[in-house]
């Protein structure tokens, strides 16, 4: 801040020698240019929301568990289970299973049906999270549980309100519903996947993204459908940058994998590892990192291969391997980010001294799933007075893997106590690509420009020009810079009116 106070002191000073002349210098001009954070301070943006690991939960929204026995008597159960268990790795998102299967054969769901899905709506957001939302029957490659079409479009119908409801607290949707765990295959019956895809389209809220689990589900829809940009994906079957023999495996190079790089900076793209016990050979960090740059990788399972609690039940046993664990030991240089164009931030390799510091490659990817937004300077012209109008334009760049889906920018005036008196909106978060989206190679640096015209109070006192990022549920982000937070927002300028 000491920059900004220094510039602050000089405009005020010009404006107190003018009044004693007999005149009073109304416009002003100034130029701001902000300080990074340094390696230490990384974990404060790990908090940010609708980025970054999700977890994984399962409720059975008849009340018992797949096998008909085990009663579940609190829905939320799992999701509190994960906040506790994952508290040292920051989780803003849970995907959430909601599996229908005990109304396979009823059109018409009960009311206490819809009272367990929204205890864990009412968690997610007591717990400050978001929830990834799927639907599903089946619960094993042998088609049990499986549905009708016409039963799950039903569903669909009855199942839009408690979406809507529950807007703000929903990250994507997923299209589940249909096959094994709701990931379109290993179902035995005839099933059209058109109608069904089209009927999750109609059942989630516009404003948020529906994923597909591959990218032949998402060319059902023409691409001249206005629901055609809606479509995000969810690799669940995430290898890193490397062919794999594994079913539905995006490997590079082919159709899916091109048609993923080519549409993923538009939308928000979610994954998982396998299960450990499922991995017969290490999935490696650095072509993990390449595939996470390559998909624009907006969020990614820390249950899968890392810390395994399935079910609710304990670990899949000592004996099996879980290769994120070595994640959090493999060093990461800065020579290997260059090497492979991957966008880092600088300051992330120094520590508050300039001294170099070591980083891993699971630091890495906690702080760059997602968005990672860093301010450079800013522009200030206008009115510094009682009623005045204050132009602003900001420039800043996005070192995160993905653009800031489903937040929201601004312009804010605060008050000395930090209340929010004035504000415009201003910029297109979802627009703010690290690089070019059309080369997923080249390494060059977008830089995104944030601008506005805002009303200052009419009241004369201390105030606060500041940059506001939150989420449709209001949280608050923080940007990777050394500048005041309060009450959400980034505090970027101080002055007296």
């Amino acid at each position: 801040m000491k920059k900004i106070r220094l510039i602050a002191f000089v405009l005020t000073a010009v404006m107190l020698f003018s009044s004693l002349c007999g005149c009073v210098t109304q416009n002003a001009h100034v130029t701001l240019k902000f300080d990074a954070i340094t390696s230490e301070q990384d974990m404060q943006l790990r908090y940010n929301p609708d980025r970054g690991w999700r977890g994984e939960a399962y409720v059975n929204v008849g009340n018992k568990s797949n096998d008909g026995q085990t009663v579940q008597n609190d829905p939320a159960a799992n999701i509190r289970r994960f906040a506790q268990r994952y508290a040292e790795y920051p989780s803003t998102i849970c995907q959430v299973y909601f599996y229908l299967t005990a109304f396979k054969n009823d059109s018409v769901l009960p009311d206490y049906a819809f009272e367990n899905m929204q205890k864990c709506f009412d968690t997610a957001k007591e717990l400050g999270m978001k929830l990834t939302v799927r639907f599903a029957y089946q619960g094993s490659m042998d088609g049990t549980g499986e549905a009708e079409d016409d039963i799950m479009l039903a569903h669909m119908k009855q199942l839009k309100p408690l979406l809507e409801k529950n807007v703000d607290r929903i990250h994507v949707v997923e299209a589940g519903f249909l096959g094994v765990w709701g990931e379109w295959h290993s179902y035995k019956l005839e099933h059209d996947q058109k109608k069904l895809l089209k009927g999750i389209i109609e059942m989630t809220p516009k404003q948020l993204y529906v994923q597909v689990r591959y990218p032949g589900i998402k060319n059902l829809i023409n691409k001249k459908d206005e629901n055609y940009s809606r479509l995000g994906f969810h690799d669940d079957s995430f290898f890193g940058y490397r062919n794999c023999s594994a079913a539905a495996t995006l490997n590079p190079g082919e159709d899916d994998w091109k048609q993923v790089v080519e549409e993923s900076p538009f939308v928000p793209v979610g994954g998982e590892c396998f299960w450990g016990y499922e991995n017969s050979d290490e999935i490696d960090a650095f072509d993990s990192i390449i595939q996470y740059s390559a998909f624009r990788q907006n969020s990614f399972s820390i249950f899968h291969s890392f810390i395994e609690d399935a079910f609710g039940y304990g670990d899949y046993g000592n004996s099996n391997y879980y290769p994120m664990k070595d994640w959090l030991t493999m060093e990461i240089s800065e020579e290997w980010l260059k090497k492979n164009n991957i966008t880092y931030a600088p300051g992330w390799f120094l520590n508050a001294k300039g001294e170099k510091v070591t980083r891993y490659a699971f630091d890495f990817i906690s702080d760059y799933l997602g968005y990672k937004l860093e301010l450079k300077e800013a522009d200030l012209s206008g009115e510094l007075n009682t009623g005045g109008k204050l132009d602003v334009d900001l420039k800043l760049v996005n070192y995160g893997f993905s653009a800031a889906f489903h937040m929201q920018s601004s312009l804010v005036i605060l008050d000395k106590k930090g209340n929010i008196v004035s504000e415009v909106k201003a910029g297109d978060p979802e627009s703010w690509n690290s690089r070019n989206p059309k080369d997923y190679e080249d390494g060059k640096l977008l830089t995104h420009t944030v601008k506005g015209t805002i009303d200052l109070p009419d009241d004369s006192g201390e105030y606060r020009l500041a940059f506001r990022l939150c989420n449709s549920e209001g949280t608050g982000a923080r940007v990777g810079n050394n500048l005041r937070y309060s009450n959400g927002c980034t505090v970027i300028y101080e002055f007296e009116i």
